[in-house]
């Protein structure tokens, strides 16, 4: 996919990212100058002479520094000359206008030098100040912008991949942030106007930087199978358009339908025995969840089971059957279903007699998955046909004998 609004993020990213670049750069300069004009504050303290002074090395130099000291050398000058013109003075030798003027000159020099001194300290502990908050509220402004990214899908690798091609850009041969630097000076004055290297925030040349930076990968928040599909080749889309319909079917869901009159023997962790057709071979679950509603149209509640399917066996939107096991209930007569036959719209169940076997009507009660309550018609500990009952039903049907129809053997 494409968009434009990834693609104004991320532009909007770099150019934080490179204006932090440039931040950090000015403190960088800021901090030296600061020291500088610290180490010589330091040195003018002590008075030093002009020798002394051209002996200090400064590690970077800017136009107040050069002013400053330009001042104090012309305030050490200018103190020589009026103390010269003192001493002349009180020897005779000297006029007192010469006197005057050597003094005007030295408290003119004075001034400027403590001028040029306090505003040294001041201007370089300000620009020092700016370029921190400058750097610390750009800081903030990239942090927002990765936000923003991060909120329309790119992954931190991404982030760090743009991060990586921005500072890969001209990163051959790093700039020295000195103008002054005698070194680069003398360097680019050797080579000539063709030595000057284009800066280094030119943003069309890396691999990254170079692709469309609107193209947004889609990517799945988890792994399945995508079951459906909801775009075309070409098509516009809004922000909240479904793409794809990604499903994980490692485990899927049984919804039961449990009518109103069941509800109170259903609950949470019974055990269901669900048929599903007679290629799928039938399998055992639990229950997850009973739902607390009733539907207004069916008048029956969802029961639901959670299945592990590793193999896919179990497709949505197959239709099921199933038994729950409720609760165990003690009965004076059970037998298996099997063993209870319909004869003549009646329910029968064989048992032994004198003359062979007769076909008992019997009144079903409670019945499991297995085997059904005998509410009448046999007694505890009766014996009766538990199984072959089928066949001895189709011999009656055949033979054309009711239900009252022995069968000997």
């Amino acid at each position: 996919l494409e968009s434009a609004e990834l693609s104004e993020a991320k532009t909007r990213y770099l150019a934080k990212l490179n204006e932090l670049s440039c931040c950090s750069a000015d403190l960088t300069r800021a901090e030296a100058l600061d020291a500088s004009a610290r180490k010589l504050l330091k040195a003018l303290a002590k008075s030093p002479t002009l020798d002394q002074l051209r002996a200090l090395k400064l590690e970077a130099m800017a136009e107040l520094h050069s002013k400053l000291i330009a001042a104090y050398a012309e305030f050490v000058f200018t103190r020589a000359e009026y103390e010269r013109e003192k001493k002349l003075l009180e020897q005779g030798v000297s006029s007192r206008a010469d006197f005057q003027t050597a003094t005007s000159a030295y408290k003119k020099a004075f001034a400027e030098f403590v001028a040029g001194r306090d505003g040294l300290a001041y201007q370089t502990q300000r620009a020092l100040l700016e370029a921190k908050r400058s750097r610390q509220n750009m800081e903030l402004e990239l942090r927002a912008a990765e936000q923003r990214l991060h909120v329309l899908g790119v992954s931190s690798q991404e982030v760090q991949a743009l991060k990586e091609a921005l500072e890969g850009v001209g990163a051959a041969e790093e700039d020295c942030v000195d103008p002054n630097c005698a070194e680069c000076l003398a360097e680019k004055a050797a080579a000539g106007p063709a030595a000057i290297r284009p800066a280094a925030t030119e943003m069309t040349s890396g691999p990254v930087l170079g692709e469309q930076l609107g193209v947004y990968p889609l990517r799945a928040p988890f792994a399945g199978t995508v079951i459906d599909k909801h775009i075309t080749l070409g098509e516009m889309l809004s922000n909240d358009a479904p793409v794809f319909t990604v499903a994980d079917l490692s485990t899927v869901w049984v919804d039961l339908s449990v009518y109103q009159k069941d509800l109170p023997h259903v609950r949470k962790g019974q055990i269901v025995h669900i048929a599903l057709g007679k290629e799928t071979p039938p399998v055992e679950g639990k229950i997850a969840f009973v739902s607390p509603i009733v539907d207004s149209g069916t008048r029956t509640a969802k029961a639901r089971i959670i299945l592990p399917n590793p193999n896919g066996v179990y497709r949505p939107g197959l239709f099921v059957t199933a038994d729950i096991d409720i609760s165990a209930k003690s009965v004076p007569v059970l037998v298996p279903k099997a063993a209870v036959q319909r004869i003549e719209d009646r329910n029968v169940v064989f048992v032994p007699t004198d003359n062979g076997l007769e076909a008992r009507p019997v009144r079903l009660g409670q019945s499991s998955r297995t085997h059904v309550e005998i509410a009448e018609g046999l007694s505890a500990g009766q014996k009766y046909v538990a199984k072959g009952a089928f066949q001895l039903k189709a011999q009656i049907v055949t033979s054309g004998l009711g239900a009252h129809a022995g069968h000997g053997h």
